[in-house]
């Protein structure tokens, strides 16, 4: 019977078939191992994704600090700028009312003098 062709080509078919079960068998446990293998790299990928939002909402809170700290230093150095220009501005109104005292008294003392020359005969 090992002499007859029909059977010879079954024990072909059948070797085939087996080894196509076995390729089938090696592609089905690389298909597992490449699923687990993309979960592996999707956990990384996320764990990655999450580390760098961390690092980027960092450096946002850092750069908004900054920000404020910049913004108090210009409110601090507009109210100083306010200051100085009150200082400023009364200075001003303290040097015109002196003005105005010395213009009187200097007048004054004017009319003193004149008198004075009139007592002494003085032309």
């Amino acid at each position: 019977m090992s002499d007859s062709p029909v059977l010879a080509a079954l024990a072909r078919l059948e070797a085939g078939q087996t080894r196509l079960e076995a390729g089938q068998t090696r592609l089905e446990a690389d298909i597992t191992s490449l699923k687990g293998e993309q979960a592996r790299l999707r956990s990384d990928f996320l764990a990655e994704l999450g580390k760098t939002r961390a690092d980027i909402m960092e450096r946002v809170d850092r750069l908004e600090n900054a920000v404020t700290l910049i913004r108090d230093d210009i409110a601090v150095n507009m109210g100083a700028v306010d200051a100085v220009e009150r200082a400023n501005d009364n200075t001003r109104a303290d040097v015109r009312t002196l003005g105005e005292q010395m213009s009187v008294m200097w007048k004054q003392i004017k009319q003193l003098q004149s008198e004075m020359r009139e007592v002494r005969g003085d032309p």
